[in-house]
């Protein structure tokens, strides 16, 4: 009960830091917050990390990545109190930077610089017109698909299909 936050498999480094930002390190910590209300230190905790994993971008982009990060905050916490298991971890690698989940049909920017699912530099270049890393003037033509990275995250997920229990 007394285990720390990162020791529970599934959970990936930004929602621990989120967790760390808000002052809670145990699993006995998950138990004691409300998940059926706004937490405002997860809301806090997670405006917070957004701002410092990504400075300098605009507050649409902020809005979103804060409601994502809290949602996975509040879904890892209702797991943790229903003893239900969680999802195994993401490794960065295979993980999209404007969604924080699996890279679903990667493709690249003409910056060479990341990978992103289709689907989430789609709407980021319909609202913003730009590369996300770069700032540049961006449309979804220029998009180049990564086939190696989809390839290396469906090997990935064949091999690493576990799910953790917790107790």
């Amino acid at each position: 009960m007394h285990e720390p936050i990162q020791k529970i498999e599934g959970v990936g480094a930004g929602i621990n830091r989120i967790f760390a930002i808000a002052g809670m390190k145990t699993v006995f910590d998950l138990h004691k917050i409300s998940t059926r209300e706004e937490n405002t230190s997860i809301v806090e905790a997670a405006m917070s990390y957004v701002r410092e994993k990504f400075p300098g971008l605009n507050d649409d982009y902020y809005v979103e990545q804060h409601r994502r990060m809290r949602t996975r905050c509040i879904n890892v916490a209702i797991r943790v109190q229903e003893g239900k298991p969680i999802q195994m971890e993401i490794p960065d690698v295979f993980q999209c930077p404007l969604s924080y989940d699996w890279l679903v049909e990667p493709v690249m920017t003409p910056s060479w610089q990341k990978t992103y699912s289709r689907s989430e530099i789609t709407r980021w270049i319909e609202r913003h017109h730009t590369d996300p890393s770069t700032g540049a003037a961006l449309t979804v033509d220029q998009l180049i698909p990564n086939r190696a990275m989809a390839d290396a995250v469906e090997f990935y997920r064949r091999q690493n299909t576990r799910i953790s229990i917790m107790c």
